[in-house]
């Protein structure tokens, strides 16, 4: 077989290193297969230094997802939450949601069986939202899903145990309410990686980690993040990272995309040219009207053109 391909993404918010993402296309090298077999990989890979690491689990076509297993409270109590460049909240079902959440891969969160479980009161500094006397937040996402819930302060610990990743306590989300591709879906929760003041990778830099920076390893099956630093050994490159500024959210200058087709010219599509938003927590690819319109109009010259017909069919009014 010809060897897969990897995507390397390493994302780091730091004033003394600046905030950047990076985004590499590896070649050659072929990448482990991690299925959704859970917690059965332990000790598998060696600590490098100051490095946190954790497996992903997820794939591209079933799932459509990534997510990471995190353990909540003490004892620890496991919560498998997607991985989401494009949000910035850690949340997840609690017992009391009931039918307001969906069944998921893990049980939902107890908070009566951690001892060190505290819920976020109003008069904390970054409480937005009170209601009833406690903490809340309402979060819509694009796709249409949404959830609903009430903040709490409890032990954060990344990946498997056996890893020895360093825990910190951060605020998370213990969920009141899940609508559509949330309820349904097999992760328990999200974790938000955006920086917008909640999420927890800032809560971890300022406790055992050196610095607010990730990177993910996405492969076809599964893959691996870091946290704190980048372990070049799961990633090596073809060329050195070229790092890009974060401002606010994680995006990719896209210098030309062009459509190459065998016997027939290549259509370079010039509206593409831009910033844009990487999101790791959704499946979708969005673009404007204009850019939408150049990329169809590109695939159907190149498909009627040179060597025919690229496999598909063309729906008529009449069909």
């Amino acid at each position: 077989q010809d060897p897969v391909a990897l995507l390397f993404l390493a994302m780091v918010r730091s004033s003394s290193l600046g905030a950047a993402l990076v985004l590499s296309q590896l070649a050659g090298v072929q990448p482990k297969v991690l299925t959704l077999t859970r917690r059965a990989r332990q000790g598998s890979h060696r600590r490098l230094g100051e490095i946190d690491e954790a497996w992903l689990y997820g794939n591209l076509d079933a799932l459509m997802v990534y997510h990471v297993d995190i353990y909540v409270g003490t004892p620890g109590q496991v919560q498998s939450v997607i991985i989401d460049t494009g949000s910035s909240m850690t949340a997840f079902a609690c017992k009391s949601c009931g039918s307001n959440c969906g069944e998921h891969l893990d049980a939902p969160f107890d908070p009566a069986t951690s001892t060190t479980f505290r819920w976020v009161g109003c008069d904390e500094p970054s409480c937005g939202r009170c209601t009833s006397s406690s903490c809340q937040y309402s979060v819509h996402y694009m796709e249409g899903s949404s959830i609903e819930g009430r903040f709490f302060e409890d032990i954060l610990h990344v990946g498997d145990v056996s890893r020895r990743n360093r825990p910190a306590k951060a605020w998370m989300g213990c969920h009141t309410q899940e609508t559509n591709s949330f309820k349904t879906q097999v992760p328990t929760g999200i974790m938000g990686l955006e920086g917008d003041g909640w999420d927890v990778l800032q809560a971890l830099a300022e406790g055992p980690l050196e610095r607010e920076l990730f990177a993910l390893c996405l492969a076809e099956q599964g893959g691996v993040m870091t946290l704190g630093a980048v372990n070049e050994s799961w990633t090596p490159l073809l060329e050195p990272i070229t790092w890009v500024p974060y401002s606010p959210r994680y995006h990719v200058d896209v210098n030309q995309i062009a459509l190459e087709h065998e016997g027939a010219s290549k259509a370079v599509l010039p509206s593409f040219v831009g910033s844009f938003h990487y999101d790791s927590g959704t499946t979708f690819t969005y673009f404007t009207a204009a850019q939408n319109s150049a990329l169809r109009s590109a695939i159907e010259a190149a498909c009627a053109s040179g060597a025919g017909a690229c496999g598909g069919a063309r729906q008529t009014s009449a069909e």
